[in-house]
This record gives C-alpha cells, structure tokens and sequence, in this order.
C-alpha cells in the first residue's frame, strides 16, 4: 500500500509538472500575441500619434516640401472657353465650375451636406403677392440659404426678365383688361418657367420663381407646364400678405427700404407704384388650399399660416422664413486679436493675446463706442456682442459697451483634431498625407478628429436663424474659419471661394443685408509704430469681396485654417 501510494505520488507530481509547463507555454504566446497586436496597433496609429518633439534642425534643413503660393484662383479655375459652357450661363452662382454637367466627370459633382433623395422630386418654389410686399427679399434670402447649404438653387425673376424683353412700362401695362398686355405679361412668365425647368433638367434641386403671381388662372398655368414634363416637380407657394396698399408699406418699412423699391428700375413714381397696386387688386384671387402647399406670411412677419408643408426641404425653408424681417440692420464681423499661437504660427489651441492683440481689443472697444455710447444708438438701437467661447475671442471682446453679451459653442474655432499645436510645416513634415489632402480640397477636408469646412456649415446653421432674426445691430468677434462661413453665407458666395475669403486680423467687416444683396465697407486698424498703440480708423473702405478673392496669394496670415 506504502509502495503504491509513493509510486502514486510521483505520477502526480509529473502530471502537475506538465500542466505547470502547459500553462507556462500557453501564457508566453498569449503574451508574445498581445506585443504583436500592439506592435500591429501601434503602426496603424503612427500617423496620428507621431511624438510632437519633432526636431527643430530637421524642420529648420527644408526636409519638407515647400509649399506652391496658389492663388485660390488656380486652385479652382473655370475655363471660360469651355465648350460645355452654356449660354444662359453658370448653374450654381457666379464663379462655380460648370464641369459636373459632363457626365465622364462624375467624380467631380460637388458634394452637398444635405443631398436630395432620389425619390423626392425637385421643388419649384412660386411667390405669390403684392408689389412691395416683401417677395424679392425672401426669394433672395431662401435662394441663399439653400445654395450656402449646398443645394443648387436659382432665382428667376419676372421683373428682370420683363425689362429685358419691353423695358420699363408704366402702370397701365399692368391693366388686366388690356388683352394685348396681359397675353405678353403671360408670354414672359411662360418663358420664365421653361428656363427654370431647362435649369432643373440641367442639375438644379431647387428653383425660385419671383412674381406677383396673383391670379389662379396664371398660378394654374405654371402648374400644367410642370405636369406636362416627364421629371417629377413638386410646387411649393410662398405667399406674403403685408402691403396691401401704399400706407401699409410706408408704415411697415423704413424710408429708405420704401426709396429703394420706388426708384428702381421696376417703377417710376409712387403714383405709378399707386396705380399698378390697384389694377393688381382688380385680379386678385387669394391662394385656396386645393392649389397644393403653401406658406402664407401676413401681417408684416407677424403670422405665418402652413398648408400641406412636408418634405426634408420644405420643413428646412419654413424653419428659416419663420426668422426672417424687412427692417434693416448692421451686421460686423471681427476676427479676435493676434493670440499668441497666431505669433507663432500655430493652428488650434486656447490662447489668450499678445500685447499686440489686446492693444486691438482696446482699440475696437473706443471705436465701437464713438459708434454706439454706452452700448447704444438713437437710430439703430441698443448693440448686441456675439463672441466665441474661446479665450482669445473673449478677451478680444471683453471691452465692448454693449447691452446685450452672449457668448456661443457654435462660434468655436474649426476643429483641428490631432493637428492642434502644430504649424503648417510641422504637419507637412509629420502627417504629409493629411497636408496633401487639404491642399487639394481645402472645402471638404476633413482633419484627423477633427472638422471641415462643410462640418463648420452644418454647425453654423442655427447661428443663421438667429443672426437673421435680430433687428438691431450684431457684433460677431470669432475666429477666421467661422467668419469666412458667415461672410460668405451674406455675399452669397459660391462655397469653392468659402476656404480662401481674406479675414484678416485687427479688422472690422461692416455688412448692411438688403433685399438684393449685402453692402459691405472694412475698417483696418493699423498699428503706430512709435507708441506701439493702433490708431481708430476715421472713415470705412469700401470693399469689393469678388476682387479681393482674386488678389488673395495663398494664407493671409499664419496660423489660419
């Protein structure tokens, strides 16, 4: 039994010795896969998380490409001797390239943030009103918030082309009893709606009609023209019931909105304006619901009435006429002092300013309040400070006078992602792919975590409803990215200009929206050599954006995006 058990002991031993040995050889390999799956990791990972101590003598030898100085016109010409040219000229606003119309360039179709589905038909949107009613000033300002969220889009305007085709006519042209007028005014519309639908045959997504419309009989007309197509469209009336007459205008504009539509082009006098108004209500026929969806805007912005409103784009446009005004205001757009990332030519991070940088702060500040004491004015209300929530954004304006203070997340500088700290050469030398790709596509370029431009659109759209709903006058102090965004949003850019707007630093922008464009004039604070202060600017510039653009040489300042 003794012997047994000894011999039973031993066998024991030499099992538990291999299980031992099993298990030491089972958890070497476990440990030898777990360092090769790092390794594996680690390379993928290298080309975001390169150590950021990269050698300074390294940078220093030009072991990097140097960067081409491309006018932001080379970077995306458009040929005028194109032979795909159309006659009737660009699709999507001034200075776009009409090269996706080329079906062997299809990887060259813009790409748009909020893209159409396929089966949802194209829309034609119909204003419907009185003259001087507002119509002009909402078809312009849908047509550029759809194309500044990539959308193509176009306004065709009845007056425009009715002065092209017989010039300008007096009242009586209006007559609805004079057949021969009324058959040219119809033929015109007909012509208006056969270049709309060549455009959406052509690549549009969106097309606005701008007319009195007010007649069923002529609404109906436009209709069976769209039916009659073989492509789906799908009709969208936007009616503004305010100005009914001319002392309902004159009290719900300013003086100068009322001096701009009465010397324009479209009317001679405020008699003539009178009696063109009154033949209009002769053949006014309110909009029924059986005429399909709508969006009725009454009593001066006061009251919107809905019908049959569905759709991704519908829903989009009544978010934003829901927001939207005639009354004039002051919009200025300022980029934050010089940080000190900025002295040193670095994107991204959270700095506060330079010397130089507050010597601006305090500069803005005076100016500001020659124009607005104590946060005010007499004629255009009490100011209100927009800022980011970034440092240097609120130091810059921290100074301003203003009665209303609000700092935004949505005005926070573009997001840099891994590249942040770093300056352009350092990103050339240490992610080369990344730099390749930006300048390539600098639109639609996305950083390593981080944004793009597109991305920065999209973010800003809510910042748009706001902005248009404030009737007294707006300070944005912000970063480069966000106000090229904003700049081009109310010069009605085309989005390949987007990246490459000049934003300089110690700069105001004064923009003044209108009804068919935005005035714009810059104040450039030039810094005194001797006392190291700036001087106030004393008179604005006016600024053409569209010439500017084409002077720009690459960067205007380090540091940028």
């Amino acid at each position: 039994m003794d012997g047994w058990s000894a011999q039973h002991q031993k066998l024991a031993l030499a099992a538990a010795a291999a299980v031992g040995l099993g298990v030491a050889v089972a958890f070497m390999k476990d440990r030898r896969a777990g360092e090769r799956f790092k390794t594996v990791k680690e390379r993928e990972s290298t080309k975001f998380h390169v150590r950021r101590n990269t050698s300074q003598a390294h940078l220093a030898s030009g072991a990097y490409t140097k960067r081409e100085n491309l006018s932001p016109g080379n970077r995306e010409r458009t040929d005028s001797s194109d032979p795909r040219d159309h006659p009737e000229g660009l699709n999507v606003g001034f200075g776009s390239s009409p090269s996706w119309t080329d079906p062997k360039a299809r990887d060259s179709i813009p790409v748009t943030t909020d893209m159409m589905s396929h089966e949802e038909p194209k829309l034609v949107i119909v204003m419907l009103g009185f003259p001087g009613s507002g119509k002009t000033n909402i078809a312009m300002k849908v047509a550029r918030y759809l194309r500044w969220n990539s959308y193509r889009c176009r306004v065709f305007s009845l007056a425009k082309y009715r002065l092209d085709k017989v010039g300008n006519k007096s009242a009586d042209f209006f007559d609805p009893e004079n057949t021969e007028y009324v058959a040219q005014r119809q033929e015109i519309m007909k012509c208006v709606v056969e270049d709309a639908i060549r455009y959406m045959k052509r690549g549009g997504n969106v097309v606005v009609i701008d007319g009195t419309n007010t007649t069923r009989a002529r609404r109906e007309t436009i209709r069976s023209m769209l039916d009659s197509e073989p492509d789906k469209y799908r009709l969208l009336f936007i009616e503004t019931k305010q100005g009914g007459d001319s002392s309902v205008l004159q009290r719900n504009v300013s003086d100068d909105t009322l001096d701009d539509l009465l010397t324009s082009p479209d009317f001679l006098d405020q008699e003539d304006y009178e009696k063109r108004l009154a033949y209009y209500k002769k053949g006014y026929e309110p909009l029924a619901d059986e005429e399909g969806s709508s969006i009725t805007i009454m009593h001066g912005e006061k009251r919107l009435v809905l019908h049959q409103i569905f759709g991704f784009i519908p829903t989009k446009i009544v978010s934003f006429v829901m927001n939207l005004h005639k009354q004039p205001r002051t919009i200025y757009l300022c980029r934050h002092g010089e940080s000190e990332f900025n002295a040193r030519g670095l994107i991204g991070g959270d700095t506060g300013l330079t010397p130089r940088g507050q010597e601006f702060s305090s500069a803005l500040a005076a100016h500001m309040a020659t124009l607005y004491p104590k946060g005010t004015s007499a004629t255009e209300g009490d100011l209100t400070v927009w800022t980011s929530i970034m440092r240097r954004a609120r130091d810059t304006a921290s100074q301003i006078q203003s009665t209303n203070y609000m700092e935004w997340r949505l005005l926070r500088d573009l997001e840099v992602g891994t590249c942040d700290g770093l300056s352009y050469k350092q990103i050339q030398v240490m992610f080369p792919e990344e730099y390749r790709q930006r300048e390539q596509d600098k639109l639609r370029y996305r950083y390593p975590r981080g944004e793009s431009y597109l991305d920065l659109i999209n973010r800003l759209e809510p910042l748009i409803f706001e902005i248009e709903r404030q009737r007294k006058p707006v300070v944005v102090v912000a970063h480069q990215a966000v106000l090229r965004c904003l700049y081009a949003y109310f010069l009605d850019l085309p989005e390949n200009m987007l990246p490459h707007l000049s934003i300089p630093l110690h700069t105001i922008i004064k923009l003044e929206p209108a009804a068919h464009g935005c005035k714009e004039k810059r104040l450039r604070f030039v810094l005194d050599a001797d006392n190291g202060t700036f001087d106030v600017p004393t008179r604005e510039r006016a600024h053409s954006s569209w010439e500017k653009y084409h002077m720009q040489s690459g960067e205007s300042v380090t540091g940028t995006h």
